[in-house]
């Protein structure tokens, strides 16, 4: 679609009946190409606006990517997601000082790949203390 001029309808691809959809990148971007370059994602998105009230864009990691940062800078909101115990704070501060001032008020945080069990020791008073009353709900 930024390449080709290919219509959003026929790039748009829905998961199942569930009324989402993915627009997938089919074909790897080259090392000196940007998706940034000349407003082509800032017109992709205007696009998609017209479609959709909501648009979730998945972004390479914010510190290593300056495209990721400008990228983000286009959306209404961030989430970071950052791995449990791996990401430092201080990565998740520095990546929240790369947003635009006006975003990084609104920026979220997920983490991801709790070890419940070993939370659930530390965890007193928190929903993960209930771990072991409650694990057959949790996938390994």
């Amino acid at each position: 679609m930024l390449r080709d001029g290919v219509a959003i309808d026929q790039a748009l691809v829905q998961v199942g009946d569930s009324g989402l959809y993915v627009l997938p990148i089919t074909t790897p971007f080259g090392a000196d190409e940007q998706l940034s370059r000349g407003g082509l994602v800032r017109e992709l998105i205007s696009k998609l606006r017209e479609f959709f009230p909501l648009i979730i864009l998945d972004c390479p990691p914010l510190l290593p990517v300056a495209e990721a940062r400008e990228i983000a800078s286009l959306a209404d909101d961030v989430i970071l997601v950052a791995a449990w115990r791996k990401t430092s704070e201080s990565a998740l501060r520095n990546a929240i000082r790369a947003l635009p001032p006006s975003i990084a008020a609104r920026a979220g945080v997920v983490l991801t790949r709790i070890n419940l069990k070993k939370q659930a020791r530390f965890a007193v008073g928190d929903a993960s203390a209930y771990y072991d009353r409650c694990k057959e709900y949790y996938a390994a």
